[in-house]
């Protein structure tokens, strides 16, 4: 009796056992699931046709710090720490995806219009009174534990290689949902605030046709 009750206890383990692994198994080939995120998104906005007092912006360079130039997305700690979200990145390089919304807000301006790395062909086609490249250096772009996102740095016209004196900006908004995809909704709404600030200073600065 005793030799049965063990070997049907040392089945039990066995068949426990068996389960385990097939469940373990089961979890480990799960796949992780990627969010990914732009902040160049297509929208329905309507397109400003160029007149001959139009003035071509083009975002030349957006430059990130080293932490911004991975595809995750950033998080600053209440402790000042930082935390990269593996699992919540960007769908393209950000300097690339900045400077292309930069240039399509700039855009939306009746007297402006924005390109982001302005093809040769095209900046030779315009005459150089009309055409004003602009350069970004973002020091910080990212939401805050605290509740709120932030966009600070400096921008800078650029005309024969020499760059004009840098025009400092700092914008933050309060974050009013979890979750990354409502912080990346508001940091695309501080780039659209800057492309406000350089839009006001260009159209006050451009000279006229």
């Amino acid at each position: 009796m005793t030799s049965m009750t063990n070997r049907l206890t040392l089945r039990r383990h066995w068949l426990l056992t068996v389960i385990s692994v097939i469940l373990i198994s089961g979890c480990a080939s799960q796949p992780i699931e990627i969010n990914h995120y732009l902040l160049n998104i297509v929208r329905d906005t309507p397109t400003t046709a160029n007149t001959s007092d139009t003035v071509f912006v083009n975002v030349k360079q957006v430059n990130l710090p080293e932490y911004l130039q991975s595809r995750s997305l950033v998080m600053q700690n209440d402790d000042e720490t930082l935390s990269i979200a593996t699992k919540h990145v960007w769908a393209e390089p950000l300097d690339a995806d900045f400077g292309m919304l930069l240039a399509n807000s700039l855009s939306q301006f009746p007297s402006l219009s924005g390109f982001y790395r302005m093809p040769s062909r095209t900046h030779s086609t315009i005459s150089d009174n009309a055409k004003i490249s602009i350069v970004v250096n973002v020091e910080h772009f990212m939401p805050l534990q605290r509740g709120d996102v932030v966009l600070s740095g400096i921008w800078m016209t650029e005309h024969d290689g020499k760059l004009s004196a840098p025009h400092s900006f700092q914008y933050s908004r309060p974050l009013e949902q979890d979750g990354y995809a409502h912080s990346v909704a508001r940091m695309r709404t501080l780039v659209s605030e800057l492309a406000d600030e350089i839009a006001a200073t260009l159209t006050k600065t451009s000279p006229q046709g």
